[in-house]
């Protein structure tokens, strides 16, 4: 009895170090202003734990505004490169991008990629999702992030 409960505690303590969560961390609707450089910037941490991040981008807010695409661009060093693109055309998000860097801080940016000038000088919609996973593919994280740059 005393071997099993030894087992259960260490299980019990393992879970309250590497906490599962079991969905996306979302940055709500957000919006992109009428700039036709207008940009958004995020940082978010990954717990120890983690052997990849990955990210998704939604713009279906405002259907009008075809000739605008979102671009999200995700890093682990400030020079964002893995790219997700998502415009007005489908109501489902962009695709997984990955990057397998582990835990730590990462950064996102999302700007607005326009086809004519009129376009990108409406405000664009977005939302952004932001997972950290571990080695069995759960949720860990994050569980907040940081607006760095609002525009």
């Amino acid at each position: 009895m005393k071997r099993l409960l030894k087992k259960i505690s260490v299980l019990f303590f393992g879970l309250l170090i590497v906490p599962i969560v079991s969905e996306a961390l979302t940055i709500p609707r957000t919006t992109l202003g009428t700039v036709a450089y207008a940009a958004d910037a995020f940082t978010f941490f990954c717990p120890t734990g983690t052997t990849r991040a990955q990210f998704r981008v939604t713009d279906d807010i405002n259907p009008t505004n075809t000739a605008v695409s979102i671009v999200a661009s995700l890093s682990k060093d400030g020079s964002p490169t893995l790219t997700a693109i998502d415009n007005d055309n489908t109501t489902a998000p962009s695709a997984l991008v990955t990057n397998a860097d582990g835990a730590g801080t990462y950064y996102v940016m999302v700007r607005k990629f326009a086809s004519t000038s009129t376009a990108a000088s409406v405000m664009e919609d977005y939302k952004l999702e932001l997972f950290c996973l571990n080695s069995l593919n759960q949720v860990i994280g994050p569980s907040t992030y940081t607006t760095v740059h609002n525009q």
